[in-house]
């Protein structure tokens, strides 16, 4: 459990991180060219079929007049080149008259410090005419601060029903993706060119588009990427056009010219206006998922991610981290197609490094896992036992009951022995001793549970199943007494050691016993009892066996005993001797 609230710990704190990365510049170039992509792949739509463009080129303002009055059937007419610069006064007068007939919609551009714009062109206006636009300052907004300002000659504004701002935003890839919908400039607010048109159109008060802006009243706009309704001016004089075709529409007048750049290519002025103003009627303007909202999907997909790692194979929680992947990039797509921008590259990022991670600590924990049952293990099985122990790590420490072959040899007399040693004779020979009979024990697939005194206790068919554990026990026995016959030559002493070794087969309780500091992988029960006896009630130099062994073993000769009255047990107890 630790282990879990680890590394869902560092997963918590990677979402953090990347939440904060997130909402830096460091991916903002990265998230910004994802979206072009959702964009493309989405593809194109038809924008708003209640606006139709006009575009004009080389025209003079007469023949824009006389287009005027051709419009009558328009719900709304709008023009966004900016008539800034006086001409003949009666062509100005000619068009300010039209003006004031069709309730005609201008456009103005300020300039923000920190936008890059052409130099400012003089403006011929009274400050009371540019004023009678403005808005009301709601107190929740903060919007941007212009320092200039492009506007329509006097003569234009008192006769124009509307004015808007044609100001659109830049990110950092270079794309215009924003509209400020309202500015402020001398202690006013003035709104967008599509704001005060969509107000208009649908007969709301500007300030009902605000409320589901950001701070700075920017709207991300739902490019449509299609193509509108569209004329061009000098066609519409030379041809016969249904009235119709304009009835009830907002008509857009402009230019081509002044190409920007947007996610599905490069367009003009008068295109992305149209777009910008198609979302304020439909309401399908692109929403931004909060950042809060952002930080929440970060931190839980590191918690599953991190789950992943823990409980799979580096295959299988792969496969099921990039599942995760795809439905995600698919459920965001499936937003973005609802006018929900959910960010891609972060939560993308979240999940890859979540899987990397994952594993890379999974791999750090099983390294250290393997080097605690090496280190519990190494010295008292073999290498291929060890292997087999790791490869059921997560079960072979729990309790369980098991039928085994349980193994005691002590050396017979040790306290006459040892009586007439030093000390530091005394535990050479016992740390000889115990090194020779582990050899013999391990290379019979046996492990080495304890060293008890000089006693050994042994034990056969566990962590690893082997064929016939009472027989390798009763091998591993033989070859016992045989190895202590050449250790007497080595050792040199006056009087011989001399083993008493018991072996039994029956049901035990395995697993790791002890305290959270230290656990050992032993055996417990009355058969573990049984064969201590035997041990005990062998004659020194023989090994003693039980009959569920002898039974095991019929190949093996042996001399039946008798029945014996051992403590612990109410019944006599069968015994035999190994040959």
């Amino acid at each position: 459990m630790k282990t879990h609230r680890k590394i869902i710990g560092v997963f918590l704190s990677m979402a953090i991180i990347l939440t904060i990365i997130a909402s830096s510049p460091i991916l903002e170039s990265a998230e910004l060219r994802a979206l072009n992509l959702l964009y493309k792949i989405r593809g194109k739509k038809r924008i708003a079929k209640d606006i139709v463009l006009i575009t004009t080129e080389g025209c003079n303002k007469r023949e824009i007049a006389l287009l005027l009055d051709k419009l009558k059937g328009a719900r709304l007419i709008a023009i966004l080149p900016i008539p800034s610069h006086p001409g003949k006064l009666e062509d100005d007068l000619i068009l300010a008259s039209s003006f004031s007939r069709n309730k005609v919609f201008l456009a103005n551009h300020f300039f923000i410090p920190y936008s890059v714009y052409s130099a400012c062109v003089p403006v011929f206006l009274p400050k009371k005419n540019l004023e009678q636009f403005s808005l009301d300052n709601p107190p929740i907004l903060t919007p941007y601060q212009a320092i200039d300002v492009v506007a329509p000659l006097s003569l234009f504004l008192q006769t124009a029903r509307g004015l808007g701002h044609t100001n659109l935003l830049l990110d950092t890839t270079g794309v215009i993706r924003k509209v400020p919908l309202v500015i402020e400039y001398d202690g006013r607010l003035y709104p967008s060119f599509s704001l005060i048109l969509a107000s208009s159109y649908l007969r709301k008060p500007p300030k009902s588009f605000l409320r589901q802006r950001d701070e700075k009243s920017r709207m991300l706009i739902n490019f449509a990427g299609g193509e509108a309704l569209s004329y061009k001016m000098a066609d519409l004089f030379r041809q016969k056009i249904d009235p119709k075709v304009f009835s009830q529409k907002i008509v857009l007048i402009g230019s081509e010219d002044k190409k920007v750049l947007t996610p599905y290519g490069f367009s003009n002025q008068l295109i992305l206006q149209a777009e910008a103003l198609g979302n304020l009627i439909k309401g399908n303007f692109l929403v931004p998922v909060s950042f809060k909202l952002t930080a929440i999907l970060l931190l839980i997909l590191g918690i599953i991610v991190s789950l992943l790692g823990l409980a799979y194979p580096i295959r299988i929680g792969g496969g099921m981290a990039l599942l995760l992947l795809f439905a995600y990039l698919f459920f965001s797509f499936s937003l973005f197609c609802f006018g929900i921008w959910m960010k891609v590259v972060t939560p993308a990022l979240a999940i890859g490094a979540g899987f990397i991670a994952s594993f890379g600590y999974k791999h750090l924990l099983e390294e250290k896992e393997k080097r605690y049952v090496r280190s519990l293990f190494g010295r008292y099985v073999s290498p291929h036992v060890i292997d087999g122990i790791l490869k059921e790590k997560e079960s072979f420490l729990q309790a369980r009951r098991k039928e085994l072959t349980v193994l005691f040899c002590d050396i017979a007399d040790s306290s006459r022995l040892i009586e007439k040693m030093a000390p530091e004779k005394v535990l050479s020979i016992l740390n000889y001793f115990f090194d020779e009979m582990t050899e013999v024990i391990v290379g019979c697939q046996g492990t080495v549970d304890k060293f008890i005194g000089d006693c050994v206790l042994s034990f056969f068919g566990d962590p690893v199943d082997i064929g016939n554990h009472a027989l390798s026990a009763i091998e591993a026995a033989i070859l016992m007494q045989k190895k202590m016959e050449g250790l007497n030559n080595n050792l040199g002493l006056e009087e011989p050691i001399k083993l008493r070794i018991g072996i039994n087969t029956g049901e035990v309780m395995i697993g790791g016993i002890g305290s959270k500091e230290r656990t050992e992988y032993t055996v417990l029960g009355e058969n573990v009892n049984l064969a201590e006896r035997l041990q005990q009630l062998a004659e020194p130099g023989s090994i003693f066996i039980s009959e569920k062994t002898h039974l095991l073993c019929p190949q093996i000769e042996t001399e039946f005993l008798g029945g014996f009255e051992i403590k612990g047990f109410a019944l006599p107890i069968k015994v035999y001797r190994v040959l």
